[in-house]
């Protein structure tokens, strides 16, 4: 450019520009940027910004991107997404396992454990239901109870059903043993009282039938009590008739 009068022309500063024949340089616009004696503003690439009269173009911070070029401002990342590093051009959906819960936000968190993230972009984690587990950080899913087990909801870890209870593989609840049957701590099954022995419901072991009493069949309730004439021990599968010149009431 040159003014009036001027014996040569004068050379235009970074972040201005002008027209042959100019007597003045114009200021580049937020967004654009030029180097000295330039002829015109060059747009930012994506990734980038820049204020009025600007000679260089600046990276966009962590946790902000610019999608397209000659941006004036950088956007903050949307919940789901995050950029670690400067000058990106888009946010990075949180890979599955993980969450970002706020915008602008520079890195993705874990998820804790009990909880989990199956897709990609998640703003939050969701808990484990009731019978499932999560035991680390970072889960994409969550692992069924194994037999004898169960859990409350968003759980890091399965409990042993009690004593006189049982769970099949991922069962939520541990469920009592029917009467007849018993089963000990962190049981799958329950199992049946043999003959001479009976239970009440949720037991943790049989009981022997008493003297005088029988039963002869597994999965007893009760037991029996022996006619007259016939006796019993402890635990009787049956009962025994007396010998002659004895006697039972």
């Amino acid at each position: 450019y040159s003014i009036v009068g001027s014996a040569n022309c004068y050379q235009c500063l970074g972040g201005k520009y002008s027209y042959d024949g100019a007597s003045t340089c114009t200021d580049c616009p937020a967004g654009r940027y030029s180097s000295n004696g330039a002829n015109s503003c060059t747009a930012c690439p994506s990734g980038k910004f820049s204020f009025p009269r600007s000679s260089t173009c600046i990276d966009c911070k962590p946790g902000t991107y610019a999608p397209y070029a000659a941006y004036t401002t950088c956007l903050p990342c949307t919940t789901g997404k995050a950029t670690l590093r400067g000058g990106q051009a888009q946010g990075v959906a949180c890979a599955p396992g993980k969450y970002a819960n706020t915008k602008g936000s520079v890195q993705c968190q874990e998820c804790s454990e009990g909880y989990y993230a199956a897709s990609s972009g998640m703003t939050s984690c969701i808990g484990c239901a009731a019978g499932k587990y999560a035991a680390a950080n970072g889960n994409t899913g969550c692992l069924s109870c194994p037999s004898g087990k169960n859990s409350d909801p968003n759980s890091a870890n399965c409990g042993n059903c009690k004593a006189g209870t049982y769970a099949a593989s991922g069962s939520t609840v541990c469920t009592p043993c029917l009467p007849g049957t018993y089963s000990a701590h962190g049981a799958l099954q329950c199992l049946s009282c043999p003959a001479g022995k009976f239970s009440a419901a949720a037991s943790s072991e049989c009981n022997d039938c008493a003297a005088g009493t029988y039963n002869s069949v597994p999965k007893s309730t009760t037991c029996i009590l022996c006619a007259k004439g016939y006796y019993s021990h402890v635990a009787a599968t049956n009962c025994i008739a007396c010998q002659p010149g004895r006697f039972a009431a």
